[in-house]
């Protein structure tokens, strides 16, 4: 991911004048995927992938996406500046909860902390700019203090572990970390849930994370109702033909990474994820998914299936960790780890490059589904 910057004081206030026709300055907010332009009497919800090519013409999001700006940021009038890159990614790669970590450690707590009784809840011992809490955090101990913990499932990139009464939910790097020795709890964290077993979990927030707690049943964010009604790539109502559904028939231009991994299209799809699908799939991330041929779309459905499927039964990624801090044991073809190295299909050189807001690794040998020119690389 890129490092995230904030521009809080009105001192080093600045404003933008975006070249999409528009007169004056406006203010600019990035959360997630999403951007926020506000001025002139006027807020306009853009995708980032509308916004990171040359301010092309932008498209309005859904009314859920203006609701997750206001449930994710504070007022727009305390500050001028806020980038949070999408949840795609960028350069500076760090955690983020996707797919095959929200199903290993929905799954681990399922297994392991059913049953377990919540005595205490700890909130904000380290201040976090970028810890993103719903509602009065205040009142997290009365919601959840004397609760058992009855159940844990997933949505897309989303973690929810349910309590008798109350849901909490975690999302982005919100990673939950659980500990079973005292002696080594972790002394800086944004929340901990401890345990009358003097066993805990914490989230300790890298970048920047989300933690809800809503009665349960009850939650309205926006973000969580995409993702919890839309199939994921592991049930068999992701069928090909909902796959092919998904694709916006506009004629206009959406890569293979930006028809995957943004819009929440596939919920838990992120930027992680994304490279070893189009790597066994064949086709460049950059490649204009307009030129896709109906064969095209069956080999990407077939690997968004196989990939995310492995990655589940094996813990998930090499890069990522689980509950317990444990790195998944799928070992991933393209990222971070095997940047430089051969190909393990063919023996050429991953590659790196920078697009749509985040970083892409490639094999210009087995990714030949590509339109993208060598010079524009």
């Amino acid at each position: 991911m890129y490092l995230a910057f904030a521009i809080w004081a009105k001192k080093y206030t600045k404003r933008i004048k975006p070249d999409i026709g528009c007169q004056g300055s406006f203010d600019i907010i990035f959360v997630r995927d999403y951007i926020l332009i506000s001025g002139g009497g006027i807020s306009l919800v853009l995708t980032m992938a509308n916004f990171s090519q040359r301010y092309r013409p932008p498209v309005l999001c859904s009314v859920a996406s203006y609701k997750l700006f206001c449930s994710t940021t504070w007022s727009v009038g305390t500050f001028s500046l806020l980038f949070v890159p999408p949840a795609e990614g960028g350069g500076m790669e760090i955690n983020m909860l996707e797919l095959p970590e929200s199903y290993t450690i929905s799954s681990q707590i399922e297994k392991n902390l059913t049953g377990k009784i919540i005595s205490y809840i700890e909130v904000l011992q380290a201040p976090h700019r970028f810890a993103f809490f719903h509602g009065d955090t205040k009142s997290y101990g009365d919601l959840l203090e004397g609760q058992t913990v009855m159940k844990a499932t997933y949505y897309g990139g989303m973690i929810e572990m349910d309590t008798e009464n109350c849901m909490v939910v975690f999302a982005d790097g919100a990673y939950p970390k659980y500990y079973e020795d005292i002696k080594k709890f972790p002394k800086k964290h944004q929340l901990a849930i401890y345990f009358d077993d003097e066993t805990a979990i914490f989230v300790s927030i890298q970048m920047y994370g989300v933690i809800m707690i809503f009665p349960k049943g009850k939650c309205t964010e926006g973000y969580y109702i995409s993702s919890s009604s839309k199939f994921d790539p592991l049930c068999d109502e992701f069928t090909f033909e909902y796959f092919r559904s998904l694709y916006p028939g506009n004629h206009k231009k959406i890569t293979a990474k930006a028809f995957l991994a943004t819009e929440q299209r596939i919920p838990g799809l992120g930027n992680g994820v994304l490279q070893d699908i189009l790597w066994d799939a064949g086709i460049d991330p950059r490649f204009d998914m307009r030129e896709a041929s109906e064969t095209d779309f069956i080999v990407l459905y077939t690997s968004v299936k196989k990939i995310l499927k492995e990655m589940c039964e094996q813990g998930g990624r090499d890069t990522e960790r689980d509950l317990y801090g444990q790195k998944g044991k799928y070992v991933t073809q393209l990222s971070k780890n095997t940047l430089f190295e051969p190909c393990v299909k063919c023996g050429h050189e991953i590659h790196k490059a920078n697009f749509l807001g985040g970083a892409v690794y490639y094999c210009e040998n087995c990714q030949k589904k590509s339109n993208v020119h060598l010079g524009s690389r």
